[in-house]
Formats: C-alpha cells, structure tokens, sequence
C-alpha cells in the first residue's frame, strides 16, 4: 500500500473513532453510579450537568397519631410533644406516608471548569410527597391548622410542624458558587447551616421519621428553631487541609437578614472545625457553634386575633427570638463492619435584639400573613445521642448489603426550670441494599416523656410514642 493510500485509510479510521467518542452514552439505569449525568464542553471549559433524586415510600404505623400530613417533609413524624389526650382527633394510625429515611426530592447539579482547578458550580433541590406529588411545605400544614384552637377541637386534625423545608422552588436548596481542590468551596444562596450538616452526619440513625434529628420540630440543626437549619441569602465557605498526620476541616457561614428573607431584620452567622485521622480508628470530631439574631419560629394562630392577625385558615403566628447553639460531635470505625457515633447539642431561645412584635411589623412568612410575637424570657434545651452502624454484610458475606443501624436519644427541655422535662428516644433501622438503585428497610421507634413537667404528664398527654415502618427507596 502505497503512503497516500494509507493515509487515506488512516484518516477514516480516526474518524471512526471520533465518531464512536462523540456518540452519546447509552444509560444503563440500574448500575451507572449516576445515570442521569451528562459531560459537556464549552471550548476547552469541561463541565457536567446531572438529575438527580429520593423516592422514598413507606408503611408506617403509630400508637399515637394525628393524621398523617403530606406537606411536611415528615408526614407521621413520631417525636411530637403535643398529643393531648383529650384531642379527639389523635388515634392509631397505619398508612403509607411518602418519607421514611429520607424526604423524597428531586434536583438538579453541576458545574464548568473556568480558570485552572477552579469550577462554578450549583444546586437546585426540591423536596415533595411521591403519592400526592404535593411540595414539601411545612408552613403550609401550620397555616391550614390556624384558627382551629377552641374548646371543641383542641388541636387541629393532621399534624403540623415547623420545618426550614416551607415550598416554593429549591425549598430544599438552592444555591451557586466555585469550587477548588485547594482553595476549598464558596457558595450562596438557600443552604444547610453548618449545624445541619454536622449533627445529620453524626446521627447514628440518618432517618427523618425514625430519628429525632431529623426535618421537622425543634430537635437538629436549627438550633431549637427549625427553620434555622437552612440559611436563607446566605454565604457558606469550607475548605479542608490534610496535615501529613490527619485532616482538618472548616466551615462559616453568613446569612443576611432573617429565614423568612428580610434582609432588613437580623442576622446569622455560623463556624465550625474539624479533625479526622483514618490511621486512629477512622476518628473523625467536629465542633460548631451558630448565632441567630431576630429569628422565628413558625407556629399556627389561635382562634383569636393576634396583632392585628385573627386566627384563620392560611395564616401564621412568629415568635421572634434570639437562638445560640453549639455542638460536639464524634464518631469511630474500630472494626471493618462497625462504626459508633456520639455527640452533644445545646441551645438558648432568649430575647431578641430587635423587638419586632406589634402589628406594624407584622410581615409575609414563606407566602402567608404573619403575626410577630417576640419572646420574653431565656429557655435551655440540649440533646445527648449515641449509637452505631453495624455492616452485617461485612461481617457475614451471604447477607451482603445488609446493615444494622441503633441510637438512643436524651432530649431535655427547658433545662432549670421547675417545667424541664426529658424524652429519651430509642430506634432501629434494618436496611438492605438491593442493588445501586433500590434499598429496602424495616424501622421502630418509641418516644418516652419523663420528668416534672407538668404539662407533659400521663394525664395531660400521651407520653409513650411509638412507631413502626416497613420501607422501599429508590436513589439515582
């Protein structure tokens, strides 16, 4: 073959190569890591764009239960302090609820090289009911509840709870920023507090339903005020060093404003650190402290008028405070197939700053007319927890995939005071991973009062709480 005609030959052989290269990947749903993730170029800036979600279904039943509601993020929600026994509306419950570890979201990510190492970078992440397709909207199940309080119906029929999960688009998250191997990770826009993303890492039973740190009420991230475990027009940096001996690790964040988007009133701000060592048992500790000036807490309105506010459906009621909190957390993997985790939360609703509270502040909260209230008075929580993960499928290899999660809780509220009351808080989560794409599981918990508090004795309210729930969650 002569030169020319095997350059000929040679230069279609490249471009059939091109042309398989350029050829667009084919999914294969149940083994790619991420099936729904696509490379791009834009000149020579490289980038990726990715769908992403949570389907997450499950039968759950209660001892003690207001029905079930499919706004929340959390629609039995287990841990409750506030099943009176005289509500007629509170009874055992068995039905299919849309979250059981996990909140069902979907979302959208991805990122583009722009100089060096450096990337942009963002998140979109919307969290809904997989039954009713209905958005995860805490703020919602408050303000349908709102004007029910009379002598006839004392609590309203369907749970409601307080969440930083309150609608609208990203209401999970919803941010941009850039990213470097070195110089670390700079986002903005709705993002987890650093708390959040701390105590939920720790959590030996990372379970919304099953788990008292999880997205709804006063216990996790937010600092005893629910909301407060998102930032809203906020910044957060972090970055990681590895020393040689161990890896140190930071985070702050800033917010602007308060968590319902007045960038007028209040403040937040939030710093942690960190030091892992995989040669010391797999140790990892992490610490972090919040301040939150001017902050709410969502709750319903009574059938009274409240600052110019009169209970009704598709309203809320705002107790403005200030909150501190802190945590200290640890974990260790002694063994291939065996990790414990432990910490320790505490925090402070206390006076706020700025006394907001009288009709002419009265404001628009995640899209409903709100009353503001300000607090009077400091009150103390904390919360104590420690468990582990046992892999089964490590330790016994014909039941590979299957893992034993445990943890027990100590939530105490209104520390010193003649009120303080505890809720010690056992659960279980037995989960079998079926392949990349489906695990399924089988939970329980049991919530127990205890203490003086006089409005949480056997009389006054149901003070032993338990749960059940068989599961199936789809992840791509």
């Amino acid at each position: 073959m002569t030169p020319e005609a095997a350059d000929v030959v040679n230069r279609g052989h490249d471009k059939d190569v091109a042309a398989v290269k350029a050829a667009p990947k084919s999914i294969d749903f149940m083994n790619d890591d991420a099936p729904f993730k696509t490379n791009f170029s834009i000149g020579d800036h490289k980038g990726d764009f990715q769908f992403y979600g949570v389907i997450d279904e499950t039968l759950v039943n209660q001892n003690h239960a207001l029905q079930y509601n499919t706004a929340l993020p959390d629609p039995s929600y287990s841990w409750n302090t506030t099943l009176s026994r005289t509500n007629p509306n509170v009874s055992s419950r068995t039905s299919f609820v849309g979250q059981g570890l996990q909140n069902s979201r979907v979302g959208i990510k991805g990122g583009i090289d722009l100089i060096g190492s450096t990337k942009l970078i963002f998140n979109l992440e919307e969290g809904f009911d997989p039954v009713t397709g209905e958005i995860t909207n805490a703020a919602k199940s408050l303000a349908h509840c709102s004007g029910t309080y009379t002598s006839a119906t004392p609590t309203c029929g369907s749970l409601a709870a307080d969440s930083s999960i309150n609608g609208g688009l990203g209401n999970r998250q919803a941010y941009f920023g850039l990213e470097d191997p070195k110089l670390g990770k700079l986002v903005y826009g709705f993002i987890n507090s650093p708390e959040k993303d701390v105590i939920g890492s720790f959590d030996p039973v990372k379970s919304d339903t099953f788990s008292p740190l999880g997205e709804s009420g006063k216990v996790g991230g937010g600092g005893g005020i629910s909301p407060d475990a998102r930032l809203n027009n906020a910044f957060k940096y972090t970055n990681k060093y590895d020393t040689g001996n161990g890896v140190v690790n930071g985070v702050f964040a800033y917010q602007i404003g308060d968590d319902i988007g007045n960038t007028g009133r209040g403040y937040a701000w939030s710093a942690g650190f960190g030091y892992s060592n995989k040669d010391w048992w797999n140790l990892d500790v992490q610490a972090v402290y919040g301040y939150y000036e001017d902050t709410y807490k969502a709750g319903s309105v009574a059938n009274t008028s409240t600052n110019g506010i009169v209970g009704g459906s598709n309203v809320l009621a705002l107790t403005e405070y200030n909150v501190h909190t802190n945590a200290f957390v640890a974990s260790v993997k002694p063994l291939p197939y065996l990790k414990a985790s432990a910490g320790y939360t505490w925090y402070m609703d206390s006076v706020p700053t700025d006394n907001y509270g009288s009709s002419a502040y009265n404001t628009n909260a995640w899209g409903y007319a709100a009353s503001i209230s300000a607090a009077t008075s400091a009150t103390k929580y904390s919360v104590a927890f420690g468990g582990g993960e046992l892999d089964i499928g490590e330790l016994y290899p014909a039941l590979q995939g299957l893992k034993l999660q445990a943890g027990f809780y100590d939530y105490t509220a209104n520390k010193t005071l003649s009120t303080e009351y505890d809720v010690y808080t056992t659960s279980l989560v037995l989960d079998y991973k079926i392949n990349k794409r489906f695990d399924t599981y089988a939970a329980f918990t049991n919530n127990k009062w205890v203490g003086p508090g006089s409005s949480n004795t056997d009389a006054n309210y149901f003070t032993d709480i338990r749960a059940y729930g068989v599961g199936l969650r789809m992840a791509f």
